[in-house]
């Protein structure tokens, strides 16, 4: 049998702009700069499907797709707001509805409880995404929301002249 290449993922894609963007088929969506590159290596069919949706719908709200933000811990957000100082980091739990997948396992379910308090400890607000809502603009239009009040805050923080946020 042939050994199978491991996957490679992309640490530093950013849907807008995209920094090192794979050769292949970019698609523009939403305003000049912002491109997803369906050939892409996403973890998921829903991380794509997601930043297609999001980068159509929200053409000036940048995300970050993989990003460890908790110091000295390897787990990664699946995507975060930019500027990476407005702490709002996105995850989608795929797999909710099969028994026996990464979310709905005891261990899985310890690890997101994990990686969700340290998130709050480091000062993130860590919007959860079902497949399901992961694809539904209602659920995007709640995770913009937030995004949308984080930079007002830290623009009312810079008028304040507060660098301790």
């Amino acid at each position: 049998m042939p050994k199978r290449e491991p996957k490679r993922r992309s640490r530093s894609m950013a849907l807008s702009p995209v920094p090192g963007l794979q050769v292949g088929l970019a698609i523009p969506l939403g305003k000049p700069g912002n491109w997803v590159d369906p050939q892409c290596d996403f973890d998921s069919e829903l991380e794509r499907d997601f930043a297609l949706l999001w980068v159509s719908l929200y053409p000036d709200l940048d995300l970050r797709h993989h990003y460890r933000g908790i110091p000295g811990r390897r787990f990664e957000f699946d995507f975060v707001a930019l500027p990476i100082n407005l702490k709002v980091a996105i995850e989608i739990h795929g797999g909710t509805r099969k028994a026996g997948t990464g979310h709905n396992t005891g261990s899985g379910i310890q690890r997101d409880v994990e990686k969700k308090r340290l998130a709050q400890q480091h000062g993130w607000v860590v919007m959860e995404l079902t497949g399901e809502d992961s694809r539904d603009a209602e659920a995007l239009a709640q995770v913009a929301d937030v995004i949308q009040q984080r930079k007002e805050l830290l623009e009312r923080l810079e008028q304040l002249n507060c660098d301790d946020y």
